[in-house]
Parts: C-alpha cells; sequence; structure tokens
C-alpha cells in the first residue's frame, strides 16, 4: 500500500488534537514492533539455519511482518488526511 495513494482516498479526518496524538503513538508504537518482529525473524532464521529440524515456521513472521506494516501505513494515510480541531 502507498501511503501516498491511501491518504488521498480517504475523506478528510476532522478529530482532535488528543486523537491525533493517540494516532501518532499508534503509528510509534506499530513501527517499535515491526523492528521487534523483524528482529525476531532474522533469530528464528538464524536458528532454523543452524538446525533446519528447529520447529519454527518462518512464514508467521513474513506474516506478522507484512501487516504490521500495512497497519502502520493505514494510520500515517490517516495522519496525513487529518483535519485537527485547536483546543479552546
Amino acid at each position: 500500500m502507498k501511503t501516498d495513494t491511501a491518504a488521498q482516498s480517504l475523506p478528510e479526518l476532522f478529530i482532535t488534537r488528543a486523537e491525533y496524538n493517540a494516532l501518532l503513538r499508534s503509528f510509534g508504537a506499530l513501527n517499535v514492533r515491526l523492528d521487534d518482529i523483524k528482529e525476531a525473524f532474522k533469530n528464528a532464521k538464524a536458528l532454523k539455519e543452524l538446525d533446519p529440524s528447529y520447529p519454527v515456521d518462518l512464514s508467521f513472521y513474513e506474516l506478522h511482518i507484512e501487516e504490521t506494516k500495512q497497519a502502520s501505513e493505514i494510520i500515517r494515510a490517516m495522519c496525513m488526511r487529518a483535519s485537527v480541531a485547536e483546543d479552546a
């Protein structure tokens, strides 16, 4: 998913500053999670290479990496389309 294309397809979002900040926190948390999943995948792959009988399904990690990337891109697109109401 291309973020710019996704953002253009979304309607403008009218949200409060608190909601926008929550989106930003979610975006940051997903990126940290993505880094963690990539690291776990790298470790599992190395273990599998050392011992091919090691019971790990690498496709599990690949799926979670892809899903997390997509979720991150959706939240990023939402942030790009957000019209934030200023606090009173």
